[in-house]
């Protein structure tokens, strides 16, 4: 019963959150050219990096031993620690706005790298409180601190790129809401969650120099391929293809994003804290793999549905959610969401890796398929091949991601469920059909049957591998001794 009220409250926050997504999409692409988007995308990609190179390992690391420290009350005070890592993280971020624009040194330029500080500084405190909140079992304020912080980001990024239609005034929007969000979510949620502190808890630190050398610079060097993958390869567009290429694909890219986003957020936040906490202070790989294997099992069948899902209703997602030129990007949506199931299925497997504090595992399966997709994207550009053509190159590489991690564990094929996997990759197959077969055989009018038909198939093949689920059972028995603080 419990886990069925979790499921709701989650399932039904994520829906919101959809919701509220379609329409920042769709107001920015109506506000903002794709050349203007293209330099809006410039902007973030600067903040993903500086993020994912720096905060993100330390991050995952917090992930790992947040019911440790909770037991032992010493989270609140490592997060002291944490503070002044984002605060030179956000210098950084700054400093690097700075640096890599500094031929185009004005007011707008001065403003962007003050917007980026504290973008950096209040996205990495809002993410670390909802992640929090969830991890502790406070999943009715995590849905809720998620929820206020979409609607304030975007209310204020309307208002200011309605008053001056500039990448800089959706930015600062973003900037305003993230801030007080984050402010709001110290105060009213956090501090009471954290009352419990230990008598030793003033001389606790967030990392020591072991883990720093074997968790976090690994982790690091990872996340530099992980962020070419999802954001680094925008500069070469740019540079190759020019703003409105970029600004084209980015709005369709950020789309599959942000789909798949609301797919995997409600894995995460459904499943993960069960993971974590199974495998708390374990650190048997036949746990660790097992445990793993169940979540693959559970997930993996469901992935496949929703790949199929969103290629077959492509066109009309952009339909609905963006505006203008960027309606006609459907084919890069498709490619973007290929990418993005790649990129979850990849976060799957990192697991391993993450739970033995051995991030090196991950250093060749993240920098070769990085290197390989590089130097295609750079050859594509050198040769003025068209850019539709050119991001393959990036598939490719997400793809090699996979195969490479699947090293990770020689005794998968062995163990998966072949059953559900092989209704998940059926149903996605007829999806696929679906799409390329029927869709341009219906009328506008008749859009509706199309997507009925669609989402009957996706809920029956879902049922079906719902009902009566084992690996899903194991992973719910896990112990979980926050739920009823």
């Amino acid at each position: 019963m419990a886990f069925k009220r979790t499921f709701t409250i989650i399932f039904i926050g994520r829906i919101i959150s959809a919701f509220i997504t379609i329409a920042s999409i769709k107001l920015s692409t109506a506000l903002l050219s794709p050349s203007q988007y293209g330099q809006l995308s410039i902007l973030l990609t600067i903040q993903t990096f500086c993020v994912l190179l720096f905060i993100s390992p330390v991050g995952q690391y917090i992930n790992l031993n947040t019911h440790a420290w909770f037991d032992t009350g010493t989270l609140r005070s490592r997060f002291i620690s944490y503070n002044k890592i984002i605060f030179n993280v956000s210098l950084i971020g700054s400093f690097t706005m700075l640096v890599t624009h500094h031929s185009q040194l004005n007011y707008i330029l001065v403003a962007n790298s003050i917007l980026m500080f504290l973008t950096i500084y209040s996205a990495t405190w809002n993410t670390t409180y909802i992640t929090l909140l969830n991890m502790i079992h406070r999943r009715t304020q995590s849905v809720l601190l998620s929820l206020l912080t979409l609607i304030s980001s975007l209310l204020f990024s309307t208002c200011f790129t309605y008053t001056l239609a500039i990448p800089s005034s959706w930015f600062a929007g973003q900037a305003l809401g993230l801030t007080l969000t984050a402010l709001c979510a110290k105060f009213l949620f956090v501090d009471k969650n954290l009352g419990k502190i230990s008598t030793i808890s003033n001389t606790s630190h967030i990392l020591d120099k072991d883990t720093l050398s074997r968790y976090c610079l690994p982790i690091s060097l990872v996340n530099i391929s992980l962020w070419y993958q999802t954001n680094g390869y925008r500069l070469f567009i740019e540079r190759f293809w020019g703003l409105s290429e970029l600004g084209l694909i980015s709005a369709a890219l950020q789309v599959s994003s942000q789909v798949w986003g609301f797919i995997d957020s409600i894995a995460n936040q459904l499943l993960y804290p069960y993971f974590f906490s199974r495998l708390k202070n374990q650190t048997s790989s036949t746990e660790i793999d097992s445990a793993i294997i169940d979540l693959i099992n559970v997930l993996l069948p469901l992935y496949l549905i929703c790949l199929g899902l969103i290629v077959a209703s492509s066109d009309l997602i952009l339909l609905v959610l963006t505006s203008g030129a960027y309606r006609t990007a459907s084919s890069i949506l498709v490619l973007g969401s290929t990418l993005e199931f790649f990129r979850v299925l990849s976060n799957i497997l990192s697991l391993k890796a993450h739970m033995k504090r051995n991030a090196k595992l991950l250093l060749i399966p993240y920098s070769i398929p990085t290197l390989v997709s590089c130097l295609l994207l750079v050859g594509c550009g050198q040769m003025k091949i068209s850019l539709n053509i050119s991001l393959y190159s990036i598939l490719v590489g997400s793809f090699l991601a996979v195969l490479l991690s699947l090293k990770m564990y020689p005794h998968l094929l062995s163990r998966l469920d072949s059953r559900r996997l092989l209704l998940g990759f059926s149903s996605m197959l007829l999806l696929f059909a679906c799409r390329f077969l029927f869709f341009h055989l219906l009328h506008f009018n008749s859009n509706i049957v199309y997507l009925v038909l669609i989402a009957l198939i996706s809920i029956f093949s879902f049922l079906n591998i719902m009902k009566d689920n084992s690996h899903l059972l194991r992973l719910r028995q896990s112990s979980l001794p926050l739920t009823n603080l």
